[in-house]
C-alpha cells in the first residue's frame, strides 16, 4: 500500500522546491509514496520509501513519444491544465505497487506564500524551508571547467522574470576582471516571441543547449557560485549547496529560498504574488504582458551596480 503524490507543474524549480516535503509526508505518516514527476532522475536512489517515478513530458506526448521505464501517459491531458486524471491503474499496471491515495500537487500564481509551503498546505503537513537533496547519479560522463567559474542563467519562459542583456554583459565583464570564467548554461541561446528576443551574454562561454540534467548538475557542482533569475535553475544551484545570486523583480521575496537577493523594491514589483490581481497565469507566463501594466519597471530598473554588490557580497562569503 502506498500514496501516490502527483505533481502537476512539469516546472524544474517547483520539482525541487516540492522533493523533499515527500519525505516529510512519509515521515509523518509512515506510508510509501511513489511520486509522478518529469524529474524523476533528479531524486533517483535518496529514499526507498519514497519513489520518483518519471512520466511523458509535454513535448514528448505532442512529438508521441514514451519515456522509457515511465508511466505510460502524459502529466495531464494538454497544456491548458486538464488534470483531472486518476493514475492509479496506470500505476498498478506499470509494476509500482497498489494505490490507495491519490494527491495531486500544482504551483499556484497570486499567493503570498512560499513556493514550498504550496506542497505543505496540499499535503497539510507543516512547513519549514528545507534545501532538496539532488542525485548525483550518471553525472560522471560529463565535465567541468578545471579553472575558477562562475555559471549564470538569463532565459525564463515569462518575459516579467528577465533582466537586461546590456546588465548580463556587465556582469561578465566584470566577473572576468575577478577572475573567473562564466558558462551560460541556459538551454536556448535566444528565447522570445515574434521580434522580441532575449540573448545571452556576449563575452559568456556559450555553454546552451538541450542537455540532460545531469549535464547541468555536473557543471554547478563546481561553480564558485551560481547568478540567475527566479527560475529553476537557481533552484537546482541552492538545492546543490551553491551560494544563489537572483536577480528578481516579479516575485516578493517570499516566493523563493534564502539567497542573495537583487531585487528594487522602490518600484513596482511582485506581481507574481499580488493576491489582489485577479490570476493572470495564462498571459503571464507567456512572453510580452506586463500584468500592472509597468513596462516591466522591475527589472528594467535593476542595476548593474546592485547586482554587482551582491556578486561581492557573495564572494566575500566564501
Amino acid at each position: 500500500m502506498a500514496d501516490l503524490i502527483e505533481f502537476i507543474s512539469q516546472s524544474l524549480g517547483d520539482n525541487i522546491a516540492w522533493s523533499p516535503y515527500c519525505y516529510e509526508y512519509h515521515k509523518i505518516t509512515g506510508r510509501k509514496v511513489v511520486v509522478k514527476t518529469r524529474w524523476a532522475e533528479l531524486f533517483d536512489d535518496i529514499e526507498d520509501k519514497v519513489r520518483f517515478y518519471p512520466c511523458q513530458s509535454i513535448r514528448q506526448f505532442n512529438e508521441g513519444k514514451s519515456h522509457p521505464n515511465g508511466i505510460p501517459k502524459v502529466l495531464g491531458l494538454d497544456p491548458t491544465a486538464q488534470h483531472e486524471v486518476d493514475w492509479r491503474p496506470q500505476i498498478v499496471k506499470s509494476g509500482m505497487g497498489h494505490i490507495d491515495n491519490l494527491k495531486k500537487v500544482n504551483f499556484h500564481l497570486n499567493r503570498q506564500t512560499p513556493i514550498q509551503k504550496q506542497i505543505c498546505e496540499q499535503l497539510r503537513i507543516p512547513f519549514k524551508q528545507i534545501v532538496p537533496t539532488i542525485s548525483s547519479k550518471k553525472t560522471e560522463g560529463y565535465s567541468a571547467p578545471k579553472s575558477k567559474y562562475v555559471c549564470i542563467s538569463v532565459q525564463s519562459t515569462s518575459k516579467c522574470k528577465l533582466w537586461t542583456e546590456s546588465g548580463w554583459d556587465k556582469v561578465v565583464r566584470f566577473l572576468k576582471t575577478k577572475g573567473y570564467k562564466v558558462l551560460c548554461i541556459d538551454q536556448d541561446e535566444s528565447w522570445g516571441w515574434k521580434n522580441d528576443f532575449n540573448f545571452i551574454p556576449k563575452k559568456a562561454v556559450n555553454e546552451t543547449g538541450d542537455f540532460p540534467i545531469q549535464k547541468r548538475i555536473k557543471q554547478i557542482m563546481g561553480c564558485e557560485f551560481f547568478i540567475g533569475l527566479s527560475s529553476g535553475l537557481s533552484w537546482l544551484a541552492w538545492a546543490l549547496g551553491k551560494k544563489v545570486v537572483m536577480i528578481t523583480g516579479s516575485t516578493l521575496e517570499v516566493n523563493e529560498f534564502d539567497c542573495f537577493r537583487v531585487q528594487n523594491k522602490s518600484v513596482c514589483h511582485g506581481c507574481l504574488n499580488d493576491e489582489d490581481l485577479d490570476s493572470f497565469e495564462e498571459i503571464a507566463w507567456n512572453w510580452a504582458y506586463c500584468p500592472r501594466g509597468k513596462k516591466f519597471e522591475c527589472r528594467t530598473k535593476i542595476s548593474f551596480d546592485m547586482v554587482k554588490a551582491k556578486i561581492l557580497e557573495a564572494i566575500k562569503s566564501e
